[in-house]
């Protein structure tokens, strides 16, 4: 579970899991009409991942970014 307090449209909480060993779909649902959104991360490799998001709102957004925990 992940609140944020920071986004243009107000605050908002997600939820996620992951569905299988590479797969994790989420979503977030903010105080604003229309706030609500899907997000899928696949993990590529190791750190390696790409993910997509669709917004209640038509908008859509994808990409591939890198993530190291330590």
């Amino acid at each position: 579970m992940d609140v944020n307090t920071d986004g243009d449209d107000g605050p908002s909480v997600a939820v996620g899991k992951y569905i299988n060993d590479n797969i994790y779909l989420g979503v977030e649902q903010g105080t604003g009409s229309g706030s609500s959104r899907v997000k899928v991360d696949i993990d590529l490799d190791r750190g390696l991942k790409v993910r997509g998001e669709v917004g209640a709102d038509g908008s859509s957004k994808a990409g591939i970014f890198f993530e190291r925990e330590y």
